[in-house]
């Protein structure tokens, strides 16, 4: 099959730090062409899915549909707010803030049972990871990995404080140099991110393919 992915704008897929959404986009690039499909990127020109060719667009959802190939069998979409597209679509709807009164395209997914719950959905798909972008370790350190942009409101980061609690005396999330008290955040750094920029000499470009390729 082949599927197109259509994410254009100013942040490269995967993002160098943060970028939920373009992470999540490019963790699916990925499964899809280990799975044997064709895959094409439309998206920023630094964007790197190794194996998928990449079509660059920095303009509008509009610019992007117009660069869809024509043998593209399905495409995935991320938050556009269309009526039509030139391929059959899916739209994968991330966000929360703002959005409980918006139209959602009825072929729009969440993110989880309570994410879709939220906007009046019963339909969703739980973001993938790739196990080796994180590090195993028998051992386990004493404290919980909070995966969020933890200043926004809509992460709730007090819940995952509460779950926390009376599980251990010492438990705490990921900071910088020291343990924090129970319950407290801050920042983790240790090392490179590993999806962050890297080479990707298995990645195809064009600028704008025939309507039949």
């Amino acid at each position: 099959m082949h599927v197109t992915l259509v994410k254009p704008g100013n942040t490269p897929i995967p993002p160098a730090l943060y970028g939920g959404t373009e992470r999540t986009l490019y963790q699916l690039g990925k499964a899809l062409v280990q799975l044997g499909h064709r895959v094409t990127l439309i998206a920023h020109p630094q964007s790197c899915v190794p194996g998928a060719e990449l079509i660059p667009c920095e303009g509008t959802d509009d610019e992007a549909m117009r660069l869809v190939p024509g043998a593209t069998d399905i495409l995935h979409l991320s938050d556009h707010q269309i009526a039509a597209a030139p391929k059959p679509f899916l739209v994968t709807v991330n966000g929360n803030g703002g959005r409980a009164a918006r139209r959602f395209h009825a072929n729009s997914v969440f993110v989880s049972r309570k994410h879709a719950a939220n906007h009046g959905s019963k339909y969703f798909v739980y973001p993938g990871i790739d196990p080796a972008e994180y590090e195993f370790a028998e051992k386990r350190e004493d404290y919980a990995l909070f995966l969020a942009k933890a200043r926004w409101p809509v992460s709730r980061r007090e819940i995952a404080a509460e779950g926390m609690r009376g599980i251990s005396d010492e438990r705490a999330v990921p900071s910088r140099s020291r343990r924090r008290p129970q319950g407290s955040f801050g920042p983790y750094v240790d090392g490179p991110i590993r999806s962050g920029r890297r080479a990707c000499p298995a990645q195809q470009k064009a600028r704008a393919p025939p309507r039949g390729a």
